[in-house]
């Protein structure tokens, strides 16, 4: 039996949030989540999200955002969502990874206002 698409969405969600919480990384005053993710589909599940897929990257970057807010994570950008096809999955199913990076420059908390570069 294969996912409705809502049921799928809010599953794939679950997944981004606690990869986010299993990835943090902490310094001595932020604690860092990943940004950028890649949600792996099968190829019949990736035909049904074609439509709208860059909405639902959009969808799960927002939930993914709102997650790290409540959560008090720190993102260096606002979340993004890949998505690709994986031949190995079967219907319904999916994988998700992140690029393991640290962050080269202190990011802004999630929520926090953004100041502009000083000027000379």
């Amino acid at each position: 039996m294969s996912f409705a698409p809502r049921c799928a969405r809010s599953e794939i969600a679950r997944k981004l949030a606690r990869e986010m919480e299993e990835h943090q990384y902490g310094t001595l005053s932020r604690t860092y989540v990943p940004n950028e993710y890649r949600v792996y589909l099968s190829s019949r599940d990736r035909e049904r999200f074609e439509t709208y897929e860059d909405a639902l990257a959009d969808e799960l970057a927002g939930y993914l955002l709102e997650h790290a807010r409540r959560e008090r994570f720190a993102l260096l950008s606002r979340p993004v969502i890949e998505f690709q096809t994986d031949e190995r999955l079967g219907l319904g199913q999916f994988g998700i990874e992140h690029p393991s990076s640290q962050p080269e420059e202190e990011p802004v908390p999630a929520g926090a206002p953004r100041r502009s570069p000083a000027r000379p």
